[in-house]
């Protein structure tokens, strides 16, 4: 008698990295949309500082979403290559 299915033994393992990253993702995004907050609405801080901060994380997300999607390095030109 099997004390487990083949495929759920297999499907276990990749589910949690998978929730795990998607969660960091939406902790980054979080973390993005507090601090617009604070800079803008609550603090009115008004200088070029944080646009450069924001923009940085923002580029920071987009490379965390294509690894996500891609599940390889943001340096990879595998998929542009002919």
């Amino acid at each position: 008698m099997r004390l487990c299915k083949p495929h759920a033994a297999t499907r276990l393992p990749r589910r949690w990295p998978k929730f795990w990253l998607n969660v960091g993702c939406l902790a980054v995004f979080g973390q993005l949309a507090a601090m617009a907050y604070l800079t803008w609405w609550e603090l009115s801080w008004d200088v070029m500082e944080p646009v450069a901060y924001h923009l940085t994380l923002l580029y920071g997300c987009f490379a965390y979403i294509y690894f996500l999607v891609t599940r390889g390095n943001y340096l990879d030109y595998g998929p542009f290559q002919e």
